[in-house]
């Protein structure tokens, strides 16, 4: 199951590539836009193995910039399948379908508040009103004067 090492010992031409190119990137990052998982792209006979494109994303800066934009344009693809998946289940009286329906709308909530923190994630409102007093009390900690 994980033998993505398996790949790199095989001569060019056999088996999966394992060398970057332009459009083998753009590929991935092409599927992960359009809300498929690194893994499933993975497992893919003819795209290369997950430790590849770990390492194409930490050593080629023009990778991982794409790669992040993928994964942000892969955060709003999942937010346009919530409202479809919402839909496909209205009137839908059958509680598995309607629990698979809200654990699949719930993966991607999350999925998105991880992807895009910023846009998606919880937020802490924080509201101040009214007006602070400071009351300072000399002589804490000695005795009363007699």
């Amino acid at each position: 199951m994980f033998d993505d090492d398996d790949a790199f010992k095989q001569p060019r031409g056999r088996g999966r590539p394992s060398a970057y190119s332009d459009e083998i990137a753009a590929a991935i990052c092409r599927r992960i836009a359009l809300g498929e998982s690194l893994v499933s792209i993975t497992n893919d006979p003819a795209m290369p193995g997950k430790t590849a494109v770990y390492d194409w994303i930490a050593e080629r800066r023009d990778f991982a910039d794409k790669y992040t934009h993928a994964r942000a344009t892969q955060c709003e693809h999942y937010i346009d399948q919530i409202v479809d998946i919402a839909d496909s289940v209205r009137g839908c009286t059958d509680n598995a379908t309607v629990n698979a329906a809200r654990l699949a709308i719930d993966t991607r909530k999350w999925t998105a508040s991880k992807l895009l923190p910023k846009k998606y994630g919880d937020r802490l409102d924080l509201q101040q009103s009214g007006e602070v007093s400071v009351r300072i009390v000399h002589g804490l900690g000695s005795e009363p004067k007699e």
